[in-house]
């Protein structure tokens, strides 16, 4: 079973949930091949459609001089991709810091007896 969050707002068909994994003959859905194919080629033509829709409207609004509506458009598509990578890195720092607190905290190696550094901040950059 595929998590709701892997599926896209353009996907119009999806794999049925059904039988095994993996594409090979005699699979999961019952679907006939010629089916899944036109499937995902009504898939492939949404996504693209949805970008020629968007490339043509940036032309409009660049040939009729519109450009706040341009940099609007462009400034709303750059909050919603920094947004989505910035919700994507959290994410991944939540799974990981659960995943670092069911390790044991006996086994991680301990610094403590290590001799801190007495040099300056000079003496560091002239080590260099």
């Amino acid at each position: 079973m595929r998590p709701v969050a892997v599926r896209s707002v353009y996907l119009v068909y999806d794999e049925p949930s059904g039988g095994g994994g993996g594409s090979g003959g005699g699979g999961g859905g019952g679907d006939a091949e010629p089916a899944v194919i036109g499937r995902a080629l009504v898939n492939a033509l949404v996504i693209v459609g949805v970008i020629c829709v968007a490339t043509f409207g940036l032309v409009m609004c660049y040939k009729y001089r519109c450009i706040s509506c341009m940099i609007g458009y462009l400034m709303f598509a750059m909050t919603m991709l920094l947004t989505y990578s910035g919700g994507f890195v959290v994410y991944n720092a939540i799974v990981v810091s659960t995943a670092m607190q069911m390790i044991p905290v006996a086994r991680l190696p301990r610094f403590d007896n290590a001799r801190p550094d007495t040099r300056t901040h000079d003496q560091m950059a002239f080590a260099l």
